[in-house]
């Protein structure tokens, strides 16, 4: 019986080789793996938050080329209603509102060429066809009609602009795509604010 001892280590010992992760033998547990340097959280790398980004989804569902292709296609668009703004809003508010937002696209263009180039999406002449479809719409309205209906279509442009904006600057994966999302942010943050304020002003 002098034995026994040994066998009760060989029990205990054996089971904690496996404690690295218990959903799959043999791999690192997430908490105790190295983390690269630059990346999100790390010292050297872009900060985990930011301002507004309490509410976003994270950014395992959304990838670098899909903010890319959201970015160039509302880039497009809100430029075209910009402009449609300063032309038929009945408002000083609305006509400036369109006008800082066509101004604001035209100093993100060189930026946003270098983040489509980095996943091969093309940056077209044309509006993509959600966007022609609303900017047929609107142009048909005049008056506070056309007001109402250009700050509703913005407030919800703007709002998943800083959705995916939030998202990208977070965990954006490829540097320069991330770095132009967290470039880009603060004016986001702004015409977002500017948006909801400019749909209180209108429906009063």
């Amino acid at each position: 019986m002098r034995f026994k001892p040994y066998l009760v280590f060989f029990a205990v010992a054996v089971p904690c080789t496996f404690a690295q992760n218990p959903s799959n033998p043999g791999t690192m547990n997430p908490q105790t793996a190295p983390q690269q340097p630059g990346t999100p959280g790390t010292p050297g790398g872009i900060p985990e938050t930011f301002p507004g980004s309490g509410n976003a989804t994270p950014m395992s569902q959304v990838s670098d080329k899909d903010f890319v292709k959201h970015a160039v296609d509302q880039n497009a668009t809100e430029v075209e209603l910009g402009k449609l703004a300063q032309e038929k809003g009945s408002s000083d508010q609305v006509k400036e509102y369109g006008k800082r937002v066509v101004e604001d696209r035209a100093k993100q263009d060189s930026q946003l060429a270098t983040a489509a180039a980095k996943v091969n999406v093309d940056v077209p002449s044309e509006l993509p066809k959600s966007g022609k479809k609303t900017v047929e719409k609107l142009s048909k309205l005049s008056g506070p009609d056309f007001d109402r209906a250009y700050v509703k279509v913005m407030v919800n442009s703007q709002k998943e602009n800083l959705d995916q904006f939030t998202q990208e600057a977070q965990s954006g994966r490829i540097p320069e795509v991330r770095a132009y999302a967290v470039r880009q942010l603060p004016a986001v943050q702004t015409r977002e604010k500017m948006a909801e304020e400019l749909q209180a002003s209108v429906k009063k």
